[in-house]
């Protein structure tokens, strides 16, 4: 599926998180390479999924491909 990088847009870019005033949520951290394997439409289900859920998604080179963090923004 690497022939799908070249129209990849970063969907938090345009789908800013929701931060409730209560604290609650997290964020997910996402390994790019990842991102760049999979079909734009399922990157944005995932960010659209964690939106809703009151976490943000953010890419970052790290090496496993998901990381999870609810303490918090």
């Amino acid at each position: 599926m690497a022939n799908f990088r070249a129209s990849f847009r970063d969907p938090t870019a345009q789908n800013p998180p929701n931060v409730s005033s209560s604290g609650s949520g997290g964020v997910c951290m996402m390994r790019n390479t990842w991102r760049d394997e999979q079909h734009p439409s399922f990157i944005n289900f995932i960010s659209s999924f964690l939106n809703t859920n009151s976490f943000r998604l953010n890419f970052v080179p790290i090496a496993p491909d998901f990381i999870f963090n609810c303490g918090g923004l």
